[in-house]
Formats: C-alpha cells, structure tokens, sequence
C-alpha cells in the first residue's frame, strides 16, 4: 500500500485544478483558455493583476491539514479546502452559476490521483457565504470542502 507523503496538499492542488479546468461548461462560463483557465491555486499561481483584468476567476486553497479523526493512521488525511468565486460587477447571477457548477464537479465526488496513487474525496462542509465588496466592485463566494486523501489499495 502506498503512504501518503508529505506532499499530499500539493497532490489535492494538481488533482483539484485538473478536475475543475476539465470541464468544459466551467471553462467556457469563466471565459478560461488553455493559456489562462482562471482557476488559480491561491498561494502558489494566482496572478493578481491578471485576475483584476477579467470578470470572473476562481481560486482555492487548504485551510487545515491533519491525519483523519477515524482513523489513528497516517495513511489517511482529512483536508479542509476552501473554493473562493470572484466576480466582477453588479447584479449578475454568475457567480452562484459558477459556484454551483464547482459543487457539482466536487461534491460527493472522488478520484485516483494517479501521478501519487492517492484516491480523493470531496465533501461540501457547508453552503456558501457571499458578500460584496462595494469598493473593488466585486463578488466573492466562499465554499469549504472537505477532503479524504488515502493510499490506494494494490
């Protein structure tokens, strides 16, 4: 059975960017290209000025990182993600379109992470808060997931 390495936040990160700039529908709603999906992992590719000159982006990173309560072992890890939705603008529904979009690629889904031989499972914690900065003319949607991260069995 494979361990889970220190790396498995950066494993989630590739597994969960890959999952959401797959999807057709989302890219083409976010007005992602290939070059520019606009589904940035927070700390590490967010490119601020870019993001400030489109309408809508997505961005998401791990807020807690601990093995899981059920299990007194190292091989599985409970990960609390948060997905954060911007919009540009007033009175426009896309952002609840977008943040409903991302909860039907995660919630209650999983996946083999095959570059780790990690399996994923998304869980939505709670619904969203939303709330609109008046000054930067902008939307944001806050969504937490969490996440089982576990060895596969061979």
């Amino acid at each position: 059975m494979a361990t889970i390495a220190n790396d498995a936040a950066q494993q989630l990160y590739i597994a969960l960017h890959a999952r959401l700039t797959g999807d057709a529908t989302l890219q083409a709603d976010l007005g992602g290209t290939s070059e520019d999906p606009r589904i940035y992992q927070t700390f590490i590719d967010f490119d601020t000025a870019l993001a400030l000159r489109t309408s809508t982006w997505v961005t998401f990173n791990v807020l807690d990182d601990r093995p899981s309560q059920a299990e007194q072992t190292q091989s599985i890890r409970e990960m609390i993600m948060a997905v954060h939705i911007w919009h540009r603008g007033v009175g426009s529904d896309k952002p609840e379109l977008i943040e409903s979009e991302v909860r039907t690629l995660l919630d209650g889904q999983h996946e083999s992470i095959a570059t780790s031989e990690l399996l994923v499972w998304y869980f939505l914690s709670s619904g969203y808060s939303k709330m609109y900065e008046a000054q930067a003319n902008l939307w944001h949607i806050t969504s937490e997931y969490r996440t089982m991260v576990m060895a596969q069995r061979q």
